[in-house]
């Protein structure tokens, strides 16, 4: 994160595209035309003394308003519909640049 970028809590309902990626095709297409990735994962809860953060289901979403900017969203891992989002100046072309190149590669595109 650059100086001055803060972390925010966004509840579920204020990412419209979010339930798309719940109801995503079983190919895991949405029908959806933003640029953004969902890490699907199991709740992760360390014991005490285990230094790793809480969380479930990472987010990555390039802002549509400011291009240069990549959300990182943490999905809380017991309150499923609140997530702390963390924005990245700088990542967000480069984000939309990878994402193209690995589905390009991996789909045969």
């Amino acid at each position: 994160m650059a100086p001055g970028d803060k972390a925010e809590v966004v509840h579920e309902d204020e990412w419209p595209f979010l339930s798309t990626s719940e109801s995503a095709e079983e190919d895991g297409i949405a029908a959806d035309s933003r640029t953004w990735a969902r890490l699907v994962q199991n709740p992760v809860l360390p014991e005490p003394g285990v230094n790793e953060p809480r969380h479930k289901d990472l987010l990555f979403y390039p802002d549509p308003e400011s291009p240069d900017v990549l959300w990182i969203a943490v999905q809380h891992p017991e309150r499923l519909s609140e997530w702390t989002a963390y924005p990245a100046s700088g990542y967000g072309e480069w984000f939309r640049r990878e994402l193209d190149l690995y589905i390009r590669l991996t789909r045969g595109l």
